[in-house]
């Protein structure tokens, strides 16, 4: 080899070096060319993680190597149109932007994107000749020839109660009850039976935790005993039985008692006037729903949400859900924040927030139909079937129990 050709060889080398090579260290750096711009950028990370699992992951319509739990590196930072799919369960899909140097998680503030079966799974039908739902949406209590049942949202067994000949008007389970512990208000309710109500006009509704029983008639409030009743309250304009803690509106003040210490307190004072009123309870805050109108009894009383027609507290996302007959909102007491979640021009009803999947459930339509919590772009919607009289989920968001006036169907949703 002559040395002429020596140099030509080597001169070759290094400009195959100088060509690939950088490259090569650029795109191990986490960089790559932009074609589209001409430059040179630093990419991004998109984190996907699903439950189930193995599902395949679709960039902008291109198909992505491997399946979910996925993290998928070097992306040019821009907008992608992610889509997860998964034989036998419903798409899902959102707009996401990749920035330069992050990650960007498409579960966002969760440890996974919940996938939601295609066709719900029947699991059991039971026979029901009516059914309650508790105040807490956690339990149901059904009859069925004559004797009560009770079924916990998470169980897809129901446990007998007894005869429904055991309990007497008004103590009984019917549309005006207020309950939660199913089975301890059942044997409570057995005991109150034969206590003497035709003094208390009109009709009284009854809320009870089978620990401690309250009964309101016009303004006032009494403490049922196996002994009879005392009188704990009267000028009563609204009220809430929570554990030991009675809170109850009076002359535009908002009080608690505890009903095991009897110690009395007053909380908020100088609330507006008005007709109908709910309390509703978290751990540490109060909300007031004074004529379609809520509130936020803080330091002072401040005013979230108007033409409300129902609220209720969620533990755990620890937020307040709202709905009006077209809207779903959440708020946030942390940063006093109401978070829009869904307008529908026909009515909204029923809605339960699921913290597991991060979606909210609704009736809408004769339809059951869930939306998530997650807003960056358009927010995915699902349906689940009729909707029926009514409706639960357990804890973990995998069953639904939707019942109507002949039956309770189980289904798995995920």
């Amino acid at each position: 080899m002559t040395l002429k050709t020596r140099f030509t060889l080597i001169g070759i080398g290094i400009v195959i070096f100088l060509i690939i090579v950088p490259p090569l260290v650029l795109f191990a750096s986490g960089f790559q060319i932009d074609w589209s711009n001409f430059a040179i950028v630093k990419t991004g990370t998109l984190v996907v993680e699903t439950e189930p699992g193995k599902a395949l992951v679709y960039l902008s319509d291109k198909k992505q190597r491997g399946a979910t739990p996925s993290t998928i590196r070097f992306l040019l930072p821009k907008d992608y149109q992610v889509r997860i799919e998964k034989p036998g369960y419903q798409t899902w899909t959102k707009r996401l932007s990749v920035k330069s140097q992050l990650v960007t998680w498409a579960n966002l503030n969760r440890k996974f994107i919940a996938l939601f079966l295609s066709e719900p799974l029947p699991l059991v039908d039971f026979s029901s000749d009516q059914t309650f739902l508790s105040s807490d949406q956690r339990e149901l209590v059904f009859s069925v020839n004559g004797e009560f049942f009770f079924l916990s949202a998470g169980s897809e067994k129901p446990v007998s109660l007894g005869p429904a000949t055991a309990l007497a008007p008004p103590f009984e389970f019917n549309a005006g009850l207020v309950w939660d512990n199913g089975q301890k208000v059942y044997e409570a309710l057995k005991k109150f039976s034969e206590i003497n109500l035709s003094i208390y006009s009109p009709t009284p509704k009854i809320s009870t935790n089978g620990t401690f029983t309250i009964l309101a008639s016009a303004d006032q409030l009494w403490l049922v005993t196996s002994s009879g009743t005392e009188v704990i309250a009267t000028d009563i304009d609204a009220y809430l039985l929570e554990n030991d803690i009675l809170w109850f509106i009076k002359n535009s003040s908002l009080q608690s008692l505890n009903l095991t210490t009897k110690e009395l307190r007053t909380v908020k004072q100088d609330l507006p006037r008005f007709k109908k009123g709910q309390i509703i309870r978290s751990s540490n805050y109060v909300f007031l729903l004074l004529d379609g109108d809520l509130y936020f009894a803080n330091e002072s009383l401040d005013k979230i949400a108007q033409a409300v027609v129902f609220s209720s507290w969620n533990y755990g996302a620890d937020k307040l859900l709202i709905a009006t007959n077209n809207e779903i909102s959440l708020f946030d007491p942390q940063n006093q924040k109401v978070d829009l979640i869904h307008r529908s021009v026909s009515n909204i009803s029923n809605p339960v927030f699921n913290a597991e999947t991060g979606y909210v459930f609704f009736s809408n339509e004769g339809r059951i139909k869930a939306i998530e919590l997650d807003g960056r772009d358009q927010r995915n919607i699902f349906e689940f079937g009729e909707a029926g009289l009514g409706f639960t989920l357990s804890n973990n968001g995998k069953l639904l129990y939707v019942f109507s006036d002949e039956n309770i169907r189980i289904l798995e949703i995920r």
